[in-house]
């Protein structure tokens, strides 16, 4: 996944892999309704998240990473 931050004058990108979604949602035993209840994205969007089909906005990012209890650095990072 490629988020985009704002960083100065320009954007800067940067990519959390899709599977640490997946990960994280098995891990809390979440099906795709689950997350995007928790997170207030649609099925379809956590799925296309996933898949990689969908760029999120950091925004997006942050309710998951929330969601899975986890910062925005560590589902990038970890």
């Amino acid at each position: 996944i490629i988020i985009s931050r704002k960083k100065g004058r320009g954007t800067m990108r940067e990519i959390v892999p899709m599977y640490k979604i997946t990960f994280h949602r098995g891990r809390l035993g979440w099906s795709k309704n689950k997350l995007a209840r928790v997170t207030r994205l649609t099925p379809g969007d956590v799925g296309k998240i996933e898949s990689g089909r969908l760029i999120p906005y950091p925004s997006q990012i942050k309710k998951i990473a929330d969601a899975f209890g986890v910062t925005v650095e560590k589902l990038e990072n970890e």
